[in-house]
């Protein structure tokens, strides 16, 4: 092979596997639907790259904990590359980032990091007789996204305990500016609040805010270092549902990841991974929207951990080899040749599909069409707008193969989606004595802009 595919895959990430497989108990039931996101990216990560390779920043107790969990996966030091410059930069970006309010919603980058989430936070006053406490809320249109907002933020919770276990990872989260005023910390920017009502009487529950804008700075400092840690080590970087919906939000963040489109062209077999894993969900239906490859090895494997050790040996396989192969010969081809042989890869996967879809064809609002999904970082691919897939890739001029980012809102309602393999993919995790659902201050959309004897929106 001309050009070995690495993948870096970023300590949150490993996190969420670890918590699947019984290493680290979970004490938020909220994360097991994130952490199999984080699983199908290990797989796939397993099954489309030649080496996997983390980056050892945790405090020593973990870092060697999790070394020793996952023996296939390379380790890169800190003396392997200049750490304190990559770090200073990271912290830079960091605080470049701000936190920016309107009024009471998000506006600007922040908006468009929400809006890939497909959440609507707003600044409201909780009341309670004439005491008012400042909450970060999140607007909901019916019950049933209540689940989503509870895992989102338990994501933000993962993000905090990643800092902690960071070898000096403590981050004062980002700056906040509302209404084009000066930015200021967290701390400030309640404090100002504060003084402008006299019936404040604190953060409403749970501190939203606080952990949301910590949040938002810990994630702009890690997708910036691991976005430079991959580009220093020849890797592409793998990272956490949150960070991915970071990373496309933020325009500063150059892509450098090959986008996994065409992973399933040099398989033969598609048909047949297709009908297995419908076999094993009892579903004509759904089957294309799942964790492909999760679904894929759940369907054999009886936990997550005998899963793993499956994809490792598959990986070997022939039609992963050509997979790979096909994924890094694209990279050293000229421009003309590439975007050529990706027009290729595209009639190609329309036969593969073409004859899927005579079988399964998924209805939806629009009529009949065909949806294929492989996780959160692998191939996404929709039948009926295959040319316009194909027009993204091909406008990056030099680099017409961008990184491909997935929506998290739509992975998770995925994940829900796989029945009784859902139960294998939980039987190894292992709940703290005090484990809960963890929960999220909600408001109906329709009080976005109306006040009541209960609250609303911050003037």
């Amino acid at each position: 092979m001309l050009n070995p595919r690495n993948a870096l895959i970023d300590n949150s990430t490993l996190s969420g596997v670890e918590r699947l497989l019984g290493v680290s108990k979970v004490v938020n039931l909220s994360n097991i639907d994130h952490d199999i996101c984080c699983y199908e990216k290990l797989v796939s990560s397993i099954l489309l790259y030649d080496d996997i390779k983390m980056f050892d920043d945790y405090k020593k107790h973990y870092s060697d904990r999790r070394k020793d969990v996952f023996k296939y996966i390379s380790v890169i030091d800190k003396t392997d590359i200049d750490h304190n410059l990559l770090k200073e930069r990271s912290a830079e970006y960091a605080q470049s980032q701000l936190f920016e309010l309107s009024g009471s919603v998000p506006v600007g980058k922040t908006l468009k990091f929400f809006e890939q989430l497909f959440l609507k936070p707003q600044l409201r006053w909780n009341i309670f007789v004439s005491s008012e406490y400042l909450t970060l809320s999140y607007l909901v249109s019916e019950k049933s996204e209540e689940n989503y907002v509870n895992t989102f933020a338990a994501s933000l919770g993962n993000e905090y305990t990643d800092s902690q276990r960071t070898v000096n990872g403590e981050s004062s989260g980002a700056l906040i500016r509302r209404d084009e005023q000066e930015a200021v910390d967290v701390e400030e920017f309640i404090e100002r609040i504060r003084s402008k009502n006299p019936n404040y009487s604190g953060l409403g529950s749970k501190d939203t805010l606080m952990k949301l804008v910590f949040a938002y700075g810990w994630l702009a400092e890690r997708s910036f270092f691991y976005e430079a840690v991959g580009r220093a080590s020849n890797c592409n970087p793998i990272v956490s549902p949150l960070r991915d919906a970071f990373a496309l939000a933020s325009t500063g963040l150059e892509p450098i990841q090959w986008d996994e489109n065409f992973v399933n062209i040099a398989s033969k077999s598609a048909v047949s991974l297709v009908k297995e894993i419908n076999n094993a969900v009892d579903s004509t239906a759904i089957v294309f929207t799942l964790p492909f490859f999760t679904a894929w090895i759940m369907a054999r494997a009886q936990n997550p951990s005998e899963g793993l050790d499956m994809a490792l040996q598959l990986k070997s396989e022939k039609e992963f080899r050509e997979a790979r192969d096909l994924l890094s010969n694209l990279s050293v081809l000229p421009l003309k040749e590439k975007r050529a042989e990706i027009v290729k890869v595209n009639k190609a996967l329309q036969a593969v599909l073409d004859e899927i879809r005579k079988k399964y064809v998924y209805s939806g609002n629009s009529g009949s069409f065909l949806s294929f999904s492989v996780g959160l970082s692998g191939p996404s691919l929709d039948f009926d707008i295959i040319p316009q897939s194909l027009k993204r890739i091909l406008k990056f001029g030099a680099n017409p193969v961008s990184r491909m980012y997935r929506s998290m809102v739509a992975d998770i309602q995925n994940v829900e989606r796989l029945g009784a393999l859902h139960d294998k993919m939980t039987i190894e995790v292992r709940k703290g004595k005090s484990a809960v659902y963890g929960g999220a201050p909600t408001t109906p959309f329709f009080m976005k802009n109306k006040t009541n004897e209960y609250g609303g929106p911050i003037g």
